[in-house]
């Protein structure tokens, strides 16, 4: 179509405005601003080609340009291949997804052309610049930035109790408007910043240009913190969130509405043929949903349908609309959905994957030859144990390991803090405290790493050159423990039974189980050993050769006397079963080795910290992140997309925060904004500001390691 040329062909965003029932494109130079009697169309196109489309609806535009918009938005929709997300912008309402498009933030301008203008800059990351419509000292506040426009000068007041991250966004926007409203007179204009530490004479230069008043008259700064209207729409709550699917038909000319579900949500309820809605209840946000095979009639009317569900609920006509097609669905829709299934999910996991042990494949920043020291947590203080039993760990027990390696002439520490599966929450805590002390004595230097049983990664496996059991009991039980002469032992008439796991010659591991047939897996190796020292080695039919050499090795790390026997699975002798307390079923298919589906998506940058004078979380997704985005005064967490999720700690954070790190991962986890069906992370992996891991830094853009020594 003549109005939109070749948009959408190369990356960038492009912006056009409605004009007399048309659209007219809007200058480069322009983007970011919006006036309240417009309606805007406007499209992001990525380097790869995906795109988002969004109108966006002014405050004080007609009923006549709204409809002309959401025309456009439909035909340029159905233009585009592959289709975009469509999206509703209110004004003061937007998505995160659209503020992140104009990088100066999001202007909103009343009218054309007053002599002088106040602004109001609310928002630390989704910048929105707003004309007041009285420009007065009454319009003001202690706690927010305000940029004032005159013919010849640019203003800018810093309110005492605004941040620093809010002011240099706010000398952004000036820079911005300078740029947009100044045409032709740049060089004459000059942008004054009024601080709390300027001259007596500047402060009264502003309130004169002002039409008046003192720093006293300005208001306190507002109770709750409404800097972004999404952060309060994402606070975590102890409450489950409902989220509810319903068909939609409007084919008979009133809209019919059938739920489908309420929670526990399949992608299987999407019937390609249908036109459906999920609503979150708690978020301000609805999606529409568009099967492939739906009415054409259905897809033009998706936006007019969804706002009629809105009155019918009762819910405000600003909440965000998101168009979705099938087949193209977004991780933001995905990921209420309990269980998704798609091609790329239903492809079969080699069988080497499943069995592979070793997560956070990634994070692996030498081969593990470097200095280990391993720590027991005994009594809530650190025990040192033994260079002999590095790598012996026992399930009720919790540990904490640094290790120190060299990188570029410099040494580096990473501190793992081990987590047996039966250890207490008191040894679980304290694990992770001393883990921080460690880390205080390193001058805050160390990368850490909580590894949970079972899931730990690739590079502490390495550490332990395939040499690591992990035993039942703990130390403070009566099961004895290797070198432990003098221990009671608890089970010693029966034998124990340990469970061999691996795929080469680092990634291996010996597991002792329950001492029963059911215990068993055809697909690996398991080593019994009774109590006359006799060890069999039992082969399971679908055990791999490199399984079969791991287990004979770790036969001799777990039983280093008596005699060893190889006994194939089918052939055992009847002592075999004896010493398991009989024969009965067990597990013969990869069954539960198989690792959950992760979700479909890349990395995901979120903003986690807890308000002044409240207990509950609150997470903020930051959209087309980088690295200024990483907010020096907080807490962020970098879903990966893998098994791993990092939490990066800013200099500025409080020392709570930096104290209870590993709390926020375990609150982000259990939000909505993670998995579905309770898929979750497996490792969590604590950074701080300025000693970053190059497999952080990766999920960036660009990266400067100077950005934050300046």
């Amino acid at each position: 179509m003549e109005e939109f040329g070749e948009a959408g062909v190369q990356a960038g965003i492009e912006v056009w405005k409605v004009e007399d029932g048309n659209l007219v494109k809007v200058d480069a130079a322009d983007h970011g601003k919006f006036y309240s009697d417009k309606c805007y169309l406007a499209l992001n196109t990525t380097e790869g080609l995906e795109r988002s489309l969004h109108f966006w609806i002014g405050k004080k535009s007609s009923a006549a340009d709204k409809d002309v918009v959401a025309a456009f938005a439909q035909k340029l929709g159905d233009l585009l291949d592959p289709a975009p997300v469509a999206y509703r912008e209110c004004e003061g309402h937007e998505c995160a997804i659209f503020c992140a498009l104009f990088t100066n933030g999001v202007r909103y301008i009343d009218e054309v052309d007053p002599s002088t203008k106040l602004y109001q800059v609310k928002g630390k990351r989704n910048v929105r610049v707003t004309q007041l419509a009285t420009v007065s000292v009454t319009s003001m506040n202690k706690g927010d930035c305000f940029i004032l426009c005159t013919p010849t000068q640019i203003w800018v007041y810093f309110g005492k109790f605004s941040k620093s991250c809010e002011r240099y966004k706010a000398l952004h926007a000036a820079g911005n408007i300078k740029a947009q409203d100044y045409s032709g007179d740049e060089n004459d204009i000059e942008i004054i910043q009024v601080k709390q530490n300027s001259e007596q004479s500047v402060v009264e230069d502003f309130f004169a240009a002002l039409g008046g008043g003192t720093r006293d008259l300005l208001a306190d700064p507002p109770e709750e913190d409404d800097d972004d209207d999404e952060m309060a729409n994402v606070e975590v709550q102890n409450k489950k969130t409902s989220v509810t699917l319903y068909r939609v038909s409007d084919s008979s000319g009133s809209m019919l509405v059938d739920k489908i579900g309420v929670d526990n949500l399949s992608s299987e309820m999407l019937n390609p043929s249908d036109c459906f809605i999920l609503d979150p209840s708690g978020v301000p946000d609805i999606f529409v949903w568009l099967g492939s095979s739906s009415a054409q009639t259905e897809k033009t009317e998706a936006f007019s349908c969804a706002e009629k569900f809105l009155k019918s609920k009762g819910y405000p006509l600003w909440t965000n609309i998101q168009k979705v097609l099938g087949g193209a669905e977004t991780t933001a829709f995905k990921q209420y959905f309990t269980t998704w299934t798609d091609s790329i999910e239903k492809e079969e996991k080699p069988k080497k994957l499943a069995k592979h042990q070793g997560s956070c494949n990634d994070f692996c920043p030498d081969d593990g030859s470097g200095k280990a020291e391993l720590w027991r947590v005994e009594n809530f203080q650190l025990a040192p144990v033994p260079a002999e039993k590095y790598g012996v760990f026992y399930r009720g027990d919790s540990y904490v390991l640094r290790y120190t390696y060299e990188e570029d002439g410099e040494e580096k520490y990473i501190l793992y803090y081990w987590q047996g599966k039966d250890s207490t929450s008191d040894e679980i805590g304290a694990s992770a405290m001393h883990a921080v002390k460690l880390d205080e004595e390193l001058q805050l230097r160390a990368v850490m790493v909580r590894v949970l049983q079972g899931e730990e990664p690739s590079h502490f496996l390495r550490i332990f050159k395939g040499r690591m059991v992990v035993y039942l009991g703990g130390h403070v039980s009566a099961f004895k423990k290797v070198g432990e002469e003098n221990e009671e032992i608890e089970g010693e008439e029966q034998g124990r039974l340990f469970h061999v796991r691996g795929t080469c010659d680092w990634d291996t591991r010996a597991v002792e189980v329950e001492l029963k047939s059911g215990s068993l897996d055809s697909d690996d190796v398991f080593i019994l050993n009774d109590k006359g020292g006799q060890t069999y080695i039992w082969i399971g039919t679908s055990a791999s050769e490199r399984e079969i050499e791991t287990g004979k090795g770790i036969s001799d790390l777990v039983a280093p006397d008596g005699t060893k026997i190889e006994v194939q699975e089918g052939e055992e002798p009847p002592e075999f079963f004896e010493l398991l307390g009989g024969k009965g079923p067990y597990n013969d298919a990869l069954g539960r080795m198989t690792k959950p589906e992760r979700r479909i998506g890349g990395p995901r940058l979120f903003h986690c910290y807890i308000p002044l004078g409240k207990k509950k979380l609150v997470v903020e997704e930051v959209f087309n992140f980088r690295q200024e985005d990483l907010e020096e005064d907080d807490v962020m967490v970098l879903d990966s997309g893998g098994d791993e999720i990092f939490i990066w700690i800013g200099k500025g954070s409080t020392p709570e925060e930096k104290i209870y790190s590993h709390r926020l991962a375990d609150d982000y986890i259990a939000t909505s904004y993670m998995r579905s069906g309770g898929i979750c992370v497996t490792v969590a992996i604590v950074l701080k500001q300025r000693y970053e891991a190059d497999v952080f830094k990766k999920h960036f853009p660009t990266w400067d390691n100077n950005y934050w020594k300046d």
